[in-house]
């Protein structure tokens, strides 16, 4: 049985969505998924977003079900589109905010066809896409993985290919919305490693051997026993470059490590 209603096309990333009608939803959908499988799908943005992301990162969702007649329906669908026009192209895919019915192309006359057909296959193959494209970011970036100490220099476009990464999960920890992905940051300079977060340098099990100057105390533990101890987070500063040589009387002893 159809479902006749109205749909969004959602990116599970960003939020980003596409919103239209259809007097058969299951039927629009799968049109909508051959197309962006295809890469031809007419919708640019999307399209580039699809491929980027990869299907298993967009969901499709039935915002409301009618029972109505196809002029009502697009009634129905410029109330979403009006909502979509103040979200703004940041956030919708949408290239058009005036409801004519995502799935009338049947109904379109034979001239209309063919100039659609004609911008299809602009689109669809891309042939401004990657380092082609007028938009392509040329940079050149530094990255480094924490844990393998592999450097990479160049391109994200570049990186992305090498390491099978989504090209918009890297754009989050460009735009610094993100620190660092599967252990792999963006620096300034190989030579300039920045240290990790305090609460990742604290996971550090390994045994050191603390002493008070001023009590001559001594004291064998973590780091994190060690702040527990001293209820100080300026435990982490031993630790680095920052010439801070003691906290509250307490320093490391160098090479007396468990």
């Amino acid at each position: 049985m159809s479902i006749s209603g109205i749909y969004k096309i959602i990116n599970k990333v960003n939020g980003k969505y596409y919103v239209g009608s259809s007097v058969n939803i299951k039927v629009r959908w799968q049109n909508h998924k051959t197309d962006l499988n295809r890469n031809v799908h007419r919708n640019i943005h999307l399209q580039r977003s699809w491929n980027e992301c990869g299907k298993n990162n967009f969901d499709f969702v039935i915002v409301e079900k009618v029972n109505v007649s196809r002029k009502n329906l697009l009634l129905l669908e410029q109330k979403y589109l009006n909502i979509a026009r103040k979200d703004g192209k940041e956030k919708c895919y949408n290239f058009h905010f005036q409801a004519n019915g995502g799935d009338t192309y049947s109904s379109l006359s034979e001239e209309r066809k063919k100039i659609f057909k004609k911008k299809s296959v602009h689109y669809g193959n891309h042939k401004l896409a990657g380092k082609n494209h007028p938009n392509f970011d040329h940079k050149e970036y530094m990255f480094y993985n924490r844990i393998t100490k592999e450097k990479f220099e160049g391109t994200r476009y570049d990186f992305c290919k090498k390491y099978k990464i989504k090209s918009c999960i890297i754009s989050q920890f460009i735009k610094e919305k993100w620190k660092q992905y599967k252990k792999w940051i963006i620096v300034s300079s190989f030579n300039e490693i920045p240290p990790e977060s305090f609460s990742r340098k604290l996971q550090d099990s390994t045994h050191y051997h603390f002493i008070n100057n001023n009590t001559n105390e001594e004291f064998i533990g973590t780091k994190k026993d060690l702040q527990k101890k001293l209820n100080s987070r300026n435990v982490y500063s031993l630790f680095l470059n920052t010439g801070k040589k003691s906290v509250k009387g307490w320093t490391v002893i160098p090479y007396y490590l468990y």
